[in-house]
C-alpha cells in the first residue's frame, strides 16, 4: 500500500539517488522477488523515484514505501545485504566519489576514515530525518555509530535500522577490510539505535 500524497509540510526527505539505486539493486534479485517488490509500490512512488534527478530530495514516505516493500519480500537478512550492495554502488557514483576521494586522501583508506564522517554524509543524503554520529573507542578496529531521533511513529523503524546497517557494512569492501556491524540498544519509541562496529584487515 502506498503512502498518502498529503505528506506533512516538514516531512523528512532523502536524496532520490538512494531510492533509485535501491530499486536498481532490487532488479538484480530473482525475477519473482523483483516483481513482488514493484507490485507493492504505488504509481506515485515509482514516478517520484524514477523521474527525479539523482541529487533531488523526495519525501521520505516514497523512499520508505520502497524500503518496506524490499524487506517484506526478501526478509531481514537479505534486505541488509541488498542495502550493502546499494551503498557500495553509491560510493562510485559522482555524487559520492568526490567525498570518498577527499576523505581517504586526507585520512587514509581505513574504515574509521569514512565512519568518522558518517554524520556529515547522512546530512548530505537526508534532510530533517535523524542525528547520526561517530563515537570513538579506545580499542583499535572498533567504534560505535549512534542514530537518534528517527521519526519512528511516522515510518517503519526496523527498515531504516537494517538499511543503515547495510550501508555501514559497505565500508568494509571499500577499505579492503572485513568487519561486522551489529545494531544494539534499539529504542523504537525514541527512534534511537546504536551500532557496534568492528573490523580487521582482510585475509589474503
Amino acid at each position: 500500500m502506498g503512502y498518502s500524497l498529503g505528506v506533512p509540510r516538514k516531512e523528512p526527505r532523502i536524496r532520490v539517488a538512494m531510492s533509485q539505486m535501491l530499486l536498481h539493486a532490487a532488479a538484480g534479485l530473482p525475477a519473482a522477488d523483483h516483481s513482488a517488490i514493484r507490485s507493492r509500490l504505488s504509481p506515485e512512488t515509482l514516478a517520484a523515484v524514477q523521474h527525479n534527478l539523482a541529487l533531488a530530495f523526495i519525501p521520505m514516505s516514497f523512499h520508505m514505501e520502497l524500503s518496506d516493500a524490499v524487506r517484506d519480500v526478501v526478509g531481514s537478512e537479505r534486505a541488509v545485504a541488498l542495502w550493502e550492495t546499494t551503498m557500495h554502488a553509491a560510493w562510485d557514483r559522482p555524487f559520492l566519489r568526490g567525498f570518498v576521494s577527499t576523505v581517504t586522501t586526507l585520512l587514509g583508506l581505513e574504515p574509521q576514515s569514512l565512519l568518522k564522517q558518517v554524520g556529515h554524509l547522512h546530512e548530505h543524503l537526508t534532510h530533517d530525518l535523524a542525528d547520526v554520529r561517530y563515537l570513538a573507542s579506545e580499542e583499535a578496529g572498533r567504534c560505535t555509530i549512534a542514530m537518534s531521533g528517527f521519526p519512528s511513529r511516522q515510518f517503519r523503524f526496523i527498515c531504516y535500522v537494517e538499511g543503515l546497517q547495510g550501508c555501514l557494512q559497505s565500508v568494509f569492501p571499500l577499505t579492503r577490510t572485513q568487519g561486522l556491524v551489529v545494531p544494539v540498544d534499539v529504542d523504537e519509541n525514541a527512534g534511537d539505535v546504536a551500532y557496534r562496529v568492528s573490523w580487521s584487515p582482510r585475509m589474503p
